[in-house]
Parts: structure tokens; sequence; C-alpha cells
């Protein structure tokens, strides 16, 4: 079982950690550890980009059997039983950061404004993020819609609200001012982090009661 040093936020982009397996699958080359300092791909957010003893690091993925799995370049001088030096690229891990948070914040914001909305599913990719969730009701005018959720957006991030993190038996994020929801993603400190957070495009599918919302960081 790989100790996930990522949740620790006192732990740093950089860390020592011993190969517990490695392999060659359909993705490529990866090697195993007993401790990783990089965030693995899920819950809408991307996996960390870096190096494990300066070999590029392309992507952190969960296997079938939910071993924790970083696929490098070429695995070939790193071997079982070595203890490597692992360095999270702090430019990549700082964006999917940013818009893993707003993903939350929008989706907090947009339940409050839109009555009857329920977040269900996300993708917090940077600049492809979205949210999605049920909404049997209707608009008048979506671009009313998107000046509320808006409004109110920038209102928080004006706050500089606390973004909390408990991690009891259910790891959750609590942005101060709304509910909180699990999650095992990375996440900024504070909402004034997250400014020029807006809603991009709104879309209802009225048949199938979908409403997704997509959003972008704009200047």
């Amino acid at each position: 079982m790989t100790k996930l040093m990522f949740f620790d936020k006192t732990a740093g982009l950089t860390g020592r950690g011993v190969i517990t397996e490695k392999g060659i699958d359909e993705t490529g080359h990866w090697v195993e550890l007993d401790k990783t300092y990089l965030h693995v791909k899920g819950g809408g957010q991307k996996g960390d980009r870096g190096l494990i003893n300066g070999i590029p690091v392309i992507d952190v993925q969960r296997s079938q059997s939910g071993s924790i799995r970083h696929y490098v370049s070429d695995n070939t001088s790193l071997l079982i039983g070595e203890e490597v030096e692992q360095q999270v690229d702090r430019q990549s891990r700082l964006l999917n950061t940013v818009w893993h948070s707003a993903g939350h914040l929008l989706a907090n914001v947009a339940e409050e404004v839109i009555d009857g909305y329920s977040v269900n599913r996300s993708h917090q990719y940077p600049s492809e993020g979205w949210i999605s969730g049920s909404y049997l009701g209707s608009f008048e005018n979506f671009e009313d819609a998107i000046e509320a959720i808006n409004a109110r957006l920038a209102s928080v991030v004006e706050l500089d609200s606390p973004v909390l993190i408990e991690n009891g038996r259910i790891r959750e994020i609590t942005i101060e001012g709304f509910k909180p929801i699990p999650c095992g993603g990375t996440h900024v400190d504070s909402t004034s982090q997250l400014a020029g957070l807006k809603v991009k495009k709104l879309s209802l599918k009225t048949a199938k009661g979908l409403l997704k919302i997509s959003y972008h960081f704009f200047n």
C-alpha cells in the first residue's frame, strides 16, 4: 500500500520513496513506490507531472487492483528496492489545484443559485473544467443564470473564504459558508486564489434532466 504524502500539505513537493514494483503495460513504463508525493489521477483531477531520479513522470494512475503506478518515460534504470528522489512539477500541481478547487466552488455556488440543481459529476482539468448534475427545471434566459452565478462566485472570491480539509474516515473539503464535499484532490488555501473564475457556458438537456456548466478563468 502506497502512503499518499500529497495529502499532507507540510510534506512539500519533493521527497524520497522506495520502488516496490515495476513493469510495462499498454500505457507505458511504470513503477510503484512505498510512498508518493505525486498526486494520482482521479476525482476529476489530473495526475501530477514531475521527476523520479530525474526521469520524467508522464502520469500517475491507479491500476485495476488499486495500486498507484507512476508512468515514466523509461523505467530501465529504476530498480526494485531502490530509494529514489521524487520531485513534483510545481507549476502543473498549482494549475491542477486551482482548477480542482474552482470546480468545487462552482458546484457549491451553482447549487445555491439554481434551485433544485444537484451536482454529481465533474471534470476539473485545466482549460476543460465543467460540472454536471440533475436539474428538472428550465431557464427563461441562460445569460441571467450565468450572471447570477458569476456574481456569487465573485463575492465568495472577494471574501477570501478559507478552504478547509478534514482528513477523517472520509476526507472532506469545506469552503467556508458551504456544505462539506467528499474529495481526494488538492486544494487552494482560500478563495482569493480563484480570482477570475467565471461560468463559460450552460448546457441543459431537458429530456434527460441534466445541466452541465463549463467554467474558465478570465482576467
